[in-house]
């Protein structure tokens, strides 16, 4: 930026370049800046012309940088006792670190209906099957499987969404009912139109693997989210 704007300056008036008064003790400041004067005066067009090139070079370099975090390595703490520590949470509740994906269907109600469960059924099939980053999910599903299977005396041809939404709103009620037990605030709204969806996988040991799996996710939204609904993805560290 100082080289081209002082040959800029060269080509336009030469009043540009007056300055007041200098005293007669200058510092390395002042001798700094007559000798770029001097310089862009005797030499603007070898000047002009390094410039572009570094420039043009710069641009191609920026745009093969990949950054890359090692997040084990930028932590005080021993990078063994972060990865001992994240092998247990992955074992214990499926990792350390929590991705939430919320579904909007913009309507109160919404995930009351079964058709719409469905979809954030399949997107958690989906994001276990093809995302290897993600190892359990916990949704707003699960809870009315279980309850649907528990209310036909466990049998296991009932762990699946009820086939209407009043035999969903009477699951629902019976878990609202149980509210601080059954954890049923943390996948879903108070009018049922947003639900949570929460995948817990692995610390990664790199910025780019959580990249990668955000970009598989992403894919999976694309396939099965319908346009009628809106998905937004945020993370945080347990």
């Amino acid at each position: 930026t100082f080289t081209l704007l002082l040959i800029l300056l060269n080509y336009g008036p030469k009043s540009a370049f007056l300055t007041p008064e200098l005293p007669k003790r200058r510092g390395a400041y002042h001798r700094m800046i007559e000798g770029c004067r001097q310089l862009t005066e005797k030499y603007p067009r070898v000047i002009l012309f390094v410039s572009v090139c570094a420039l043009v070079i710069s641009i191609s370099g920026i745009t093969r940088i990949s950054a890359n975090q090692q997040i084990f390595q930028i932590l005080k703490t021993d990078p063994y006792q972060l990865e001992t520590a994240n092998e247990f949470t992955q074992n214990g509740v499926g990792g350390g670190a929590e991705s939430y994906v919320i579904l909007d269907a913009g309507e109160p109600g919404a995930f009351y209906e079964p058709k719409n469960l469905q979809v954030v059924e399949r997107l958690a099939e989906r994001s276990l099957e093809e995302v290897p980053e993600i190892k359990k999910i916990i949704t707003l599903v699960d809870l009315i499987k279980y309850t649907h299977q528990a209310l036909h005396e466990n049998d296991p041809s009932f762990y699946r969404i009820p086939d209407t939404r009043a035999e969903v709103e009477n699951i629902v009620f019976l878990l609202e009912s149980e509210r601080s037990k059954t954890n049923i605030a943390s996948l879903v709204n108070l009018d049922f139109s947003q639900v949570r969806i929460r995948a817990f996988s692995p610390v990664a040991a790199d910025s780019q693997t959580t990249m990668a799996a955000y970009a598989k996710e992403e894919k999976l939204f694309k396939e099965i989210v319908p346009p009628t609904m809106k998905v937004h993805m945020t993370s945080r560290p347990m």
